[in-house]
């Protein structure tokens, strides 16, 4: 895989799993202002929650199928850098706060290795997007 590959497969990951975070946070309020009984407070962040499980809609299947497909390389090649670090951000989409810290650890190892340095992958992002 090119680097440009696999900055794109990492991010619809990160958008995926920050789009299910706010679905989850809005869920977590709304429920909040229903208990507590403020009505208009908790039809305004319904609206809000409609929208952003829309938008996570509008790409679940897609993400989905992306982490199947990443988790089934994985097993196949189970050495392949590029694969077992696009495999360390699909982690975080079920993982417990608590336990992030160590697993970024292990994804801060691993980037250099395989996309080099931030400032790297910064410039084949806007190379890319200069092209599409």
């Amino acid at each position: 895989m090119e680097k440009s590959e696999i900055i794109k497969i990492i991010d619809q990951v990160n958008d995926y799993r920050f789009k299910r975070m706010r679905r989850d946070n809005l869920k977590r309020h709304y429920d909040r202002d229903v208990a507590g009984g403020y009505r208009a407070t908790a039809e305004n962040r319904k609206r809000l929650l409609e929208e952003a499980q829309k938008n996570l809609d509008a790409i679940e299947a897609e993400a989905l199928d992306l982490v199947q497909d990443m988790r089934q390389r994985q097993a196949l090649h189970p050495r392949d850098q590029q694969v077992k670090l696009i495999c360390l951000y699909i982690d975080l989409l079920d993982m417990d706060p608590m336990k992030m810290e160590k697993h970024r650890q292990k994804i801060n190892s691993l980037r250099p290795k395989v996309l080099g340095t931030v400032d790297e992958m910064e410039q084949i992002r806007q190379q890319k997007s200069l092209f599409d």
